[in-house]
């Protein structure tokens, strides 16, 4: 009995010292465990102030920012007497439009400080009968402030005469917001207009332009033939061996082809990132 207890003892002491090993290693553990702690702590701390420090450049940076954009669009032309009223101002930068040179980004950055006063303009300019005007005036209202330029321009989508100009421009605009005001015209029975206003949501990105510009690819018009497959070859990656330019019953047969793709993946298709 003395020899079982002694063993028993034994046992005990070992395994009350393999316990204390296990305790101190867990205590070891949790003491660098606490240290890491601290340490991923102090370096939080530290990128905290970092982080603070840089939202307070960057905001520093925006306010610079904000003053030098105040100080552009208060800079006045040489050419352009800063004693001329608003009106005069505005007339003499659109005179610039007569320059088949003239640069409508910049025009754009210079009209921005009208805002509506200059989009009013514009749309009055568009009824000019010469194409490469009204081209170059198309271009200036794409470098406009949308809040300007949308409220203005989706009326005149009613408008026998600017519609198409209006479309061409709400579509480079690249705002969404207008893709049902598009829609809403498709049933017009303008065909030039119905095409540009598919072009326009094509380039929104809305699926309702699709099947308009497969209808044109069987028209006689082979120029809207060619922009309706070189856009629906731009969002598909499809040719579907149409040729715009063949003789018109196999051009029909082209036409078939995307009308039957398009019933089978109109529902799955996602326009390409940009």
């Amino acid at each position: 009995m003395s020899r079982f207890s002694g063993t028993l003892c034994i046992m005990l002491f070992l395994y009350s010292c393999s316990y204390s090993r296990e305790i101190h290693e867990q205590q070891t553990a949790l003491q660098k465990f606490s240290q890491d702690i601290l340490a991923l702590t102090e370096e939080l701390y530290q990128l905290t102030e970092k982080m603070n420090k840089n939202q307070q450049e960057l905001e520093s940076l925006r306010f610079e920012l904000g003053v030098l954009r105040k100080e552009l669009f208060e800079l006045r032309s040489p050419s352009i007497s800063p004693e001329l009223s608003q009106s005069e101002r505005l007339a003499k930068y659109l005179q610039e439009l007569s320059n088949p040179q003239c640069d409508t980004n910049k025009l754009a950055f210079e009209l921005r400080r009208f805002g509506k006063r200059a989009v009013i303009a514009l749309l009055e300019l568009l009824k000019k009968p010469d194409p490469d005007f009204r081209y170059r005036v198309e271009k200036t209202f794409s470098g406009l402030l949308t809040e300007d330029a949308i409220p203005l321009l989706v009326p005149y989508l009613n408008d026998t005469i600017l519609r198409t100009s209006a479309a061409r421009i709400l579509g480079n605009l690249k705002d969404p917001s207008v893709v049902n005001y598009l829609s809403d015209s498709l049933t017009s029975e303008d065909e030039s207009f119905v095409f540009t206003l598919a072009e326009a949501l094509v380039k929104l990105k809305d699926k309702r332009g699709v099947p308009v510009l497969i209808e044109y690819l069987k028209k006689a018009d082979a120029e809207k033939r060619a922009i309706a497959f070189q856009l629906l070859y731009k969002i598909t990656g499809q040719t579907l061996d149409y040729k715009y330019y063949a003789e018109m019953p196999e051009v029909t047969a082209g036409a078939k082809k995307w009308e039957e793709w398009w019933l089978k993946n109109a529902s799955t298709f996602t326009f390409p990132p940009e």
